[in-house]
């Protein structure tokens, strides 16, 4: 992340694609308590994190575009690494777009919104992140990055309006093919945990009538 002349917290990413190859960017850091002011000048393309001839790994919900990628090696100081949060974290999960909707009224701007938890839970990767999302029942999905900041998603707006959002859009997939797998697989585990309740429920009212 950067801090833009706006004082907007920005993905660095995003803030490097803004510019051309051959133009130079001015970064201001902090060393050892003293602002510093570096020019870098831009010679080759930076790493995408859409990677070419492969799927890229998305979720929409709620009208917010969230993607996934590898969480890249990251140089911190000593004091940083201490105090990371999810030093297990193994992809990245931000969000990358927002399609205007009523669900997201007020977050427009939420784009390149680095996610740390949902719901106050952590997550690992991209699979736990998904889990989460379809398994907590709570009215509202709270998306949180690292510095607390929430995203709000009334769960019962995003769900009426998701087929209707997908056709304005002309989006064909509301999510890449590896989270259509772990849908099926959560979708078996559904009529399972009704089976064994009504077989308890049958237990219990067999008892009964003894």
């Amino acid at each position: 992340m950067v801090v833009n002349d706006k004082r907007h917290r920005v993905d660095f990413e995003h803030f490097v694609q803004l510019h051309q190859i051959g133009e130079k960017i001015e970064l201001e850091l902090v060393r050892e308590g003293k602002s510093i002011t570096v020019s870098v000048p831009l010679t080759k393309n930076l790493i995408s994190s859409f990677v070419f001839d492969q799927d890229p790994r998305y979720i929409i919900y709620g009208g917010f575009v969230i993607i996934a990628k590898q969480k890249p090696d990251q140089c911190l100081t000593k004091e940083e690494f201490a105090q990371e949060e999810n030093k297990m974290q193994e992809d990245e999960i931000l969000v990358s777009q927002v399609l205007a909707s009523s669900s997201n009224r007020g977050f427009h701007d939420s784009i390149y919104t680095r996610l740390h938890k949902i719901n106050g839970k952590p997550f690992k990767n991209f699979k736990q992140f998904y889990e989460l999302l379809k398994q907590d029942n709570s009215p509202v999905i709270l998306l949180e990055n690292e510095g607390g900041y929430q995203i709000a998603i009334d769960r019962k707006l995003a769900d009426a309006e998701h087929e209707e959002l997908l056709e304005k859009y002309r989006i064909q997939k509301a999510h890449s093919s590896e989270v259509e797998q772990w849908l099926q697989a959560l979708e078996k585990k559904v009529p399972a945990k009704k089976v064994s309740n009504s077989v308890a429920k049958a237990a219990k009212d067999l008892a009964v009538t003894q």
